[in-house]
């Protein structure tokens, strides 16, 4: 699944970066963020051709210190911000996924935000089924 997938390139990033996990916003679960909330979905689906971004927080900043972006081809790249969020952006690219996952996972995501009324908003990872 690719919930699964993200979560291991997540892992694999914070390794590449050392990053270190103890200064990483964290709710009890290693804590990938789904930002969904500035524009939706259905929105960067259409007009950025990918999902939200997947975020990792600095827990002093409540800035992100990886942002991962996920595309309808498959494609994933991002930027890890160092300094607290506050350092110059590093972009990277990671494998290519099954596009057929990345399709699936916006379905499932759709349907989660609309079955709870889109208040699904900047949450955890582990809230959604894909």
């Amino acid at each position: 699944m690719l919930k699964d997938i993200i979560i291991k390139t997540m892992n694999e990033l914070k390794s590449k970066f050392n990053v270190d996990e103890s200064l990483l916003l964290d709710e009890g679960d290693g804590t990938i963020f789904y930002m969904n909330g500035r524009d939706s979905t259905p929105f960067d689906w259409e007009y950025n051709e990918r999902l939200c971004e997947f975020v990792l927080f600095y827990k002093k900043t409540e800035l992100g210190c990886i942002k991962l972006y996920v595309y309808r081809n498959g494609n994933m790249n991002g930027y890890f911000y160092d300094t607290f969020g506050k350092g110059v952006a590093q972009r990277f690219e990671c494998d290519v996924v099954d596009e057929s996952l990345v399709h699936m996972a916006y379905d499932n995501i759709c349907d989660f935000e609309n079955f709870n009324n889109k208040k699904t908003l900047d949450q955890s990872i582990n809230i959604f089924d894909f």
